[in-house]
Formats: structure tokens, C-alpha cells, sequence
């Protein structure tokens, strides 16, 4: 599905908010050498998610927002998303993110990594706090995109490139 295809389902998801649903976007990036990943929430149920797992409300993306805001979300996505590029765990680096009111984009990368023949993707986001939380992620390698569907049961699964 086209990017711009993408924003258009996304606002009008976010305008109904009837389903659970994240996206994960990894690019790898052959003149970079790193995996760019980007993962799109619903601000609001990521929020209930990092506030659960800090015990305190973080005020996501408002004045008030705290100072460890990025380290609780880097934590979380580190403990719910794992990359195993053939056969080697990947190390992710937090790189920043953006908050809306509805939507919140997260960026994260990993560096130093040629172009990968098998990825294996492992997403339990949001997945404690949302029974029908469904996580999709499309990968790209050399210009070919594929895409996994994941959820409560199915928290994993590999491409081959």
C-alpha cells in the first residue's frame, strides 16, 4: 500500500478509533547501512501503556510531559520488539519521537548492518492492555517490501529477501 494511501487509512482510523492497530515501518537503508524503523500508535492507547508500566502518569505529549518519557517508551518498545537479522539479535537505538493528539510516531534504528536475507520480527505491543490489539509491520529490503500481521498467538514471524 502507497505511504500516502497509509496516512489517509491512519486519520480516518484515528477519527473512528474502532480497532487496535499499530504499524511498524522498518527500511533498510543501503548507504546508511541501519535498519530505519518508524511505529505509528493511537497516542491515547500508547499512553495508557507507558503509564501502566511506569506506575505514573507521563503526560505524553503535553507541557506537562516528564523528563523520562523517552527513556519509558524506548523501554517499552525494547522490551515488547525484537529483530533477529539471519540469525543475529539486532540492537535497536532510540532515536526520538513525535506526538499529535491522536496519533504518536516513534523512531527508532539500527546501525551498522548490511542488507538482511531473513528478518524475523517479534511485536507484542500494546498486546497486555488490548485483547484485539493487532501489530502490522512491513519491511523493506532492496526496494521489496513485505509485511506480517501480528497478534495475541501470532507475536512473530519471518521474511525472506
Amino acid at each position: 500500500m502507497p505511504l500516502g494511501c497509509l496516512a489517509a487509512a491512519w486519520l480516518c482510523l484515528a477519527a473512528a478509533h474502532p480497532f487496535y492497530v499499530t504499524l511498524c515501518q522498518i527500511d533498510h537503508n543501503p548507504e546508511t547501512r541501519g535498519l530505519e524503523i518508524t511505529f505509528r500508535f493511537f497516542t491515547d492507547d500508547l499512553e495508557q501503556a507507558l503509564d501502566a508500566d511506569a506506575g505514573t502518569r507521563l503526560f505524553l505529549g503535553t507541557p506537562r510531559e516528564l523528563d523520562r518519557t523517552d527513556t519509558a517508551l524506548f523501554d517499552y518498545l525494547n522490551a515488547r520488539v525484537q529483530l533477529d537479522l539471519d540469525g543475529t539479535r539486532a540492537t535497536l537505538r532510540f532515536v526520538g519521537k513525535e506526538v499529535e493528539p491522536d496519533l504518536t510516531w516513534c523512531y527508532v534504528e539500527v546501525v551498522d548492518v548490511d542488507a538482511p536475507s531473513d528478518v524475523e520480527v517479534t511485536n507484542r505491543i500494546l498486546l497486555e492492555h488490548f485483547e484485539a490489539q493487532t501489530n502490522i509491520v512491513h519491511v523493506t529490503v532492496g526496494g521489496t517490501q513485505k509485511s506480517l500481521l501480528l497478534r495475541e498467538g501470532a507475536v512473530s514471524g519471518s521474511l525472506t529477501f
